[in-house]
């Protein structure tokens, strides 16, 4: 007798994306109590940095650099905007009497918010974060940007290769004047300007920016800006790069031995006076300041299925990327909600291309089988991925079978993978139950005998249940 057998198997394919969720946030906006005689660098410093400073400007002193201009006061402060309708925060810059107190030098002038080292670290980038920044500008009509350089806002390494800005919006001078989005790769590389606009499209206008930055070195990092209108919503500009460094790795400059630790940003009035001419006392307002951090999975994983092969179970899953991942460990339950460890697979550590990974489970149960893998960082946390099931009754389909025709009795061939206990039920074309019989079978081929008392000739239905799996098979006796 051939014996034909057929697989049936389930299985199930689970696909889980990158969805990010919210760990952190963080949002400034003017309460109007800094209007006089005003607290509105106590304000800021309450969420930027509390009980530290996060403003420089030309009114204070910062270390063993002076201000030059703490006659006038504040240079923030936060005024009414009847196009806001409501207090926001108003930075200024004076060509004549301003300074730089962070570095000292009078070439430059400064005024700006920032995070930095003494900030939480929820405003802190670091490598493997997504940092999404997001604030309202408006730039004053009739703006005079420098032609070196006018920075609105940054994006700042922290330690090592940390002197230039690794982003800037940048107002420049020129015919007409320009709006630029700029990019430092680093100290050797010189600038990059990634989009240019005109300004004269910001004048005057409350926008909206949206920065998302996934912090990484090489090619593993990501940004992407987007600027829009508040009044009617439309997009000034939308830049995207998927595979960009985001922070600087050790630089090979001997000077410099050291990596970036964090990136961070800074909004305000930064500019060069190369030419002070060209310039105004100018001021821009700000609101809506806020920070996200975001907390990407480490790993993406693109697939994850189970398949049988001869005897055993066949896992595979993809990685599309991987941050910081040191394995993954293989779980197997039979009910769904109690799980046991039954292997490990290292992981590649940070990758950015598709990775493929395989596990063969030699001992699965009869029925279903549930597999769950627990991926785990270098630093200890640990991220559950949906568990998938694969359903192991029989390996075949089908039953071969034969009667005899004096003794009333049913020979049945069956495969099976493991050990089976089921029951045999012969029904007739009513569905009337005409005989039933308790079998077990062994794992392989399996040669069975069926009793059947008054088997008269007639067609029937002979069924197999074990529980998990139900085979059918038509017999016609004449």
């Amino acid at each position: 007798m051939r014996l034909s057998s057929k697989i049936f198997i389930l299985i199930f394919i689970c696909c889980v994306s990158a969805t990010d969720f919210t760990k952190a946030q963080t949002v400034l906006n003017s309460d109007g109590s800094g209007t006089a005689p005003g607290n509105t660098y106590e304000l800021i410093n309450s969420f930027f940095a509390p009980g530290y400073n996060a403003v420089e400007s030309p009114d204070q002193t910062s270390g063993t650099y002076p201000g030059t201009h703490a006659e006038f006061g504040r240079h923030i402060v936060e005024v009414f905007d009847t196009e806001a309708n409501k207090y926001v925060f108003e930075f200024y810059s004076h060509v004549a009497n301003d300074n730089d107190i962070s570095t000292g030098k009078t070439d430059r002038q400064r005024v700006e918010i920032k995070t930095y080292a003494a900030s939480p670290a929820s405003m802190k980038g670091i490598i493997g974060e997504t940092i999404v920044y997001k604030w309202r500008f408006k730039i004053p009509v009739g703006f005079q940007p420098s032609s070196y350089f006018t920075h609105i806002h940054q994006i700042k390494a922290v330690d090592g290769d940390d002197s230039d800005p690794i982003f800037t919006l940048t107002p420049r001078k020129g015919t007409p004047n320009k709006l630029e989005l700029i990019y430092v790769l680093n100290s050797n590389s010189g600038t990059s300007k990634l989009a240019i606009l005109n300004l004269s499209d910001f004048e005057g206008n409350w926008v909206e920016a949206t920065e998302t930055i996934k912090v990484g070195e090489g090619s593993s990092g990501t940004y992407a800006i987007i600027i829009k209108k508040v009044s009617d919503g439309s997009t000034l500009l939308n830049y995207s790069n998927n595979s960009i460094q985001t922070i600087r790795p050790v630089f090979s400059d001997p000077l410099i031995s050291a990596a970036n630790t964090f990136i961070r940003p800074k909004w305000g009035i930064y500019r060069g006076l190369t030419m002070p001419s060209d310039l105004r006392d100018e001021s821009i307002r700000f609101s809506d300041f806020s920070i996200t951090e975001l907390s990407a999975l480490a790993v993406q994983i693109g697939s994850f299925k189970a398949v049988q092969e001869n005897n055993a179970v066949k896992l595979k899953w993809t990685t599309a990327s991987e941050q910081n991942n040191l394995r993954f460990d293989i779980e197997k339950s039979t009910d769904g909600k109690a799980f046991l460890k039954i292997g490990s697979r290292d992981g590649f550590g940070n990758s950015n291309t598709a990775n493929d990974y395989f596990f063969n489970d030699q001992n699965p149960s009869q029925g279903l089988n549930y597999y769950r893998l627990k991926q785990i960082d270098f630093n200890g946390t640990e991220r559950m991925i949906d568990p998938i099931a694969i359903n192991l009754g029989f390996s075949t389909s089908d039953m071969e079978v034969s009667y005899d025709q004096m003794y009333s009795t049913i020979f049945i061939n069956m495969i099976a993978l493991q050990e089976s206990h089921g029951n045999l039920n012969l029904y007739n074309l009513t569905g009337q139950k005409i005989a039933t019989q308790n079998i077990n079978l062994n794992q392989g081929l399996n040669h069975l005998t069926f009793a059947i008392p008054n088997f008269v000739d007639g067609v029937y239905v002979l069924s197999y249940n074990n529980g998990v799996q139900i085979i059918n098979k038509k017999i016609i006796k004449q």
